[in-house]
């Protein structure tokens, strides 16, 4: 919707390149006028006034395909004549786009062995399609992106009837299908570059992807700097990566603060010892596990909700107590509060870790809502990240563990939370602890040693 079509001709100029590829240019114009998608050529202008943005071609990085691009922001700076986009009204024409985790909530709602529909279109009319789709037909759930539809039905629905129904649908429409990307009904097919699996349940990266990816992050590892685009384009691959791998995000905010410490793309920048411990837990954990997460609980379980207490004394030492299993150890000598040495935050934060390494293979699939009295603590676990190299290094164990064990964590902070058990474990106080506890294991957990505990 254009605020106003009384406007001034205007013909930019096109791209250089597209002026440099006259042949590619014309070969694709004349595909799209073929399919109907475009009009012309003309003799002569058919408005009196009109405007006509530069064209371009863009080749896909990998596939090397060439296809033609409109630059709908040109004329740049031009207080006299305003581009296209910025004609359009904003707040009539925005628009959210559907997600991965969209596509996994359903899954989880119809359970496992879900069918997966993903009829292919080209076409600007898919709110209208999932609207006939959803009100005239009743397909239970139906998600799109642009052109790109996936429809999801129970286990005992006939999820050949849903894809005949949308097939229906286009060609009544007389809506053209891209047949060799139309899939389903089956049970496991990539979704916005994902692969969905409602049988294992589980989301993972193709494995073409985590290659590139993981040969990526080598090549820069092998550098001491790199150019801003080549982190770009690290981050646009991270990125898309913690679609997948919820913990990763924490470990992308470092590398896109340092692509901002240079201003053009050609620009150097220094990958310091941060940033490749960064890309090493990146490359470890996509060449260990696959990019492969199995999906998590719709909810949230805090702490309470598990009974899951973590304690830690400030000149004591720490405990942690899980459905019946329990541990607790002083403070090692080289850990003392009162010099200041290591902040309240650290301490708070250590007993939780030591949990997520004894307990985590028991939280598959949850999302964990550690609850906490500290706002330092609450703030970096919410965060992934700490200007402390200490508590980094208690971080990203746990997000280590998160990835292992597949389970999601975040935290909340809970003015004078506490919890009678772990504090005394904390303190070292057995004989109360057994008191609160009777049921609790005769024997604590060995804890593991500060170098296990801490990411080295």
């Amino acid at each position: 919707m254009v605020s106003t079509t009384d406007l001034p001709t205007k013909e930019c100029r096109n791209s250089l390149s597209a002026r440099t590829q006259p042949d590619v240019v014309s070969e694709l114009i004349e595909k799209e006028v073929f399919k109907g998608f475009l009009y012309g050529p003309f003799k002569d202008p058919p408005f009196q006034k009109y405007r006509v943005s530069p064209i371009g071609i863009a080749e896909g990085k990998y596939s090397g395909k060439k296809r033609l691009i409109l630059d709908l922001s040109s004329p740049h700076n031009d207080d006299k004549h305003l581009s296209i986009n910025d004609l359009i009204d904003k707040q009539d024409c925005s628009m959210s786009y559907v997600r991965i985790d969209d596509a996994i909530d359903v899954i989880l709602k119809f359970g496992r062995n879900s069918w997966l529909c993903n009829p292919k279109i080209f076409d600007h009319l898919s709110q209208a399609l999932c609207h006939i789709a959803e009100n005239n037909y009743k397909v239970n759930s139906i998600l799109h992106l642009l052109d790109d539809f996936l429809t999801i039905d129970p286990p005992d629905a006939d999820g050949e009837r849903t894809m005949a129904i949308m097939m229906m649908i286009f060609k009544k429409l007389n809506i053209p299908i891209a047949k060799h990307k139309t899939i389903g009904p089956v049970k496991c097919l990539e979704y916005l570059g994902i692969i969905l699996d409602s049988e294992k349940m589980e989301a993972r990266l193709p494995l073409n992807k985590v290659d590139r990816i993981c040969e990526f992050i080598k090549k820069l590892c092998r550098k001491k700097s790199c150019t801003k685009r080549e982190l770009l384009q690290l981050l646009g691959h991270l990125n898309f990566a913690s679609r997948v791998i919820l913990p990763g995000r924490s470990f992308v905010s470092y590398l896109i603060g340092l692509s901002t410490t240079v201003n053009d793309l050609h620009h150097y920048v220094k990958l310091d010892k941060e940033c490749r411990v960064d890309l090493l837990f990146w490359l470890l954990f996509l060449s260990s596990w696959n990019g492969v997460n199995m999906f998590y609980s719709r909810q949230f379980y805090s702490s309470y909700d598990i009974e899951l207490f973590t304690d830690a004394s400030s000149t004591k030492g720490f405990g942690g107590y899980f459905k019946g299993e329990w541990f607790y150890l002083s403070w090692p000598s080289n850990i003392a509060y009162p010099d200041k040495t290591f902040s309240m935050a650290f301490l708070e934060l250590n007993p939780t870790v030591v949990s997520a390494i004894l307990w985590g293979s028991q939280w598959t699939t949850k999302r964990i809502l550690f609850w906490c009295d500290n706002e330092a603590t609450v703030a970096i676990v919410k965060k992934g990240r700490s200007k402390c190299l200490q508590i980094m290094k208690l971080m990203r164990k746990l997000t280590w563990c998160a990835c292992k064990y597949n389970f999601h964590f975040s935290a909340k902070h809970v003015p004078g939370y506490q919890n009678d058990i772990s504090d005394a474990l904390s303190r070292l106080q057995i004989d109360r602890f057994r008191k609160l506890a009777p049921s609790a294991a005769q024997h604590p957990m060995k804890c593991p040693s500060s170098s296990d505990v801490m990411w080295s």
